[in-house]
This record gives structure tokens, C-alpha cells and sequence, in this order.
């Protein structure tokens, strides 16, 4: 598989209109994530694929993970979250990158193909044996299955579906919301 990252595109955050609410109003929050839950790292996740986007924002609206640190920030208990959500909504957020010049001085990765480094970078990130990449971003395919492998050969991206993992505020300042889009 062979992606292309183009600055120019806007990007794509799928999440609940609960949570778009809350970015809306306190901003992009990068949260520490377990260890070997992530592609890239703990980061905040976009794609250039909107209906990826949308897939993500229906699949987390079907299973909504309470996320404490973002739900403190608007005062709601995880109680109140588990109560409210069958009524969450499906919403995405459009992003569009303020500065495209210092966007590309920023420390970054690109994987434009599903090669051996993806696959190893991926595997040793799934399985928690690397510290935190050193990098305000990464973009890449997303990966399919493979992942609790033994051996990194077997990972697998899926075809047409694309990454980027903003890890450092440095990189969330670039980027600012342009529409919310709620998908029923």
C-alpha cells in the first residue's frame, strides 16, 4: 500500500459530539494512553479520510469510552457519562492546518508504505517496548491485525485508511477547526 501526505488537505477527527464539544471549548488535550493501544504513541488522531472519520465517530458513538481528563474538564462524572450516552451523537471534525511552512520544520515521520520500518515501528509501539517517539508527529497507514504477533512481519495496513497522530502541543497549534460535521 502506498499513501501520500498532502499538507494542503484538511484532516479529520471521528469522535462523539460530547467530546467535540469539550475540544471546541478547552482546546486539542493530548492524554496519556496505555501502553501498546496506540499506532504512533499518545496522541491526538486525525485522518485525511473523511469517511474513515465517519467510521471512527459511529464506532465510538456504538461503544463510547469515558475518557476522565477530558470529561473533568466540563465537570462530568463518568456516571453522567455512562447515563448520557445513548443519546451521543456521531460528529467529526474538520482541521485544517494554520501554517503549512513551520508544519513541516516541526519534528515528524512519514510512512508512505506499509513497509518493514512501519511494521516494526508499529509492532514495537503495540507492544509497549518503545519510550514515546521523539517526534510532534506521525503520519502513516493504519494498521490491521498482526498485532499481537510474535513477529512484526504480519502486520497488516488497511488498504486506503491513513493516520496522523499529533503527539506534542507544539504540533496542535497548527491546527485549527474549520466545521463540525454530525453524522446520522
Amino acid at each position: 500500500m502506498h499513501i501520500i501526505y498532502d499538507y494542503s488537505l484538511p484532516l479529520y477527527h471521528g469522535t462523539i459530539h460530547l467530546y467535540a464539544d469539550i475540544i471546541m471549548k478547552h482546546g486539542i488535550r493530548i492524554f496519556p494512553r496505555r501502553k501498546g493501544s496506540t499506532d504512533f504513541g499518545s496522541g491526538f488522531y486525525l485522518t485525511a479520510n473523511f469517511a474513515q472519520a465517519k467510521e471512527w465517530a459511529k464506532r465510538r458513538t456504538e461503544r463510547p469510552i469515558p475518557v476522565q481528563p477530558m470529561l473533568e474538564l466540563s465537570g462530568i462524572t463518568i456516571r453522567d457519562f455512562l447515563g448520557m450516552k445513548k443519546t451521543f451523537e456521531p460528529t467529526v471534525l474538520k482541521f485544517e492546518i494554520t501554517n503549512t511552512e513551520n508544519w513541516i520544520k516541526l519534528e515528524h515521520k512519514i510512512f508512505n508504505h506499509d513497509h518493514d520500518d512501519w511494521k516494526q515501528f508499529v509492532w514495537m509501539m503495540r507492544q509497549g517496548n518503545l519510550p514515546l517517539p521523539q517526534y510532534d508527529w506521525i503520519y502513516g497507514p493504519v494498521a490491521d491485525g498482526g498485532l499481537q504477533s510474535t513477529d512484526y512481519h504480519d502486520i497488516r495496513a488497511y488498504q486506503n485508511k491513513n493516520q496522523l497522530a499529533v503527539l506534542t502541543y507544539k504540533a496542535v497549534q497548527y491546527l485549527t477547526i474549520s466545521e463540525v460535521i454530525t453524522c446520522l
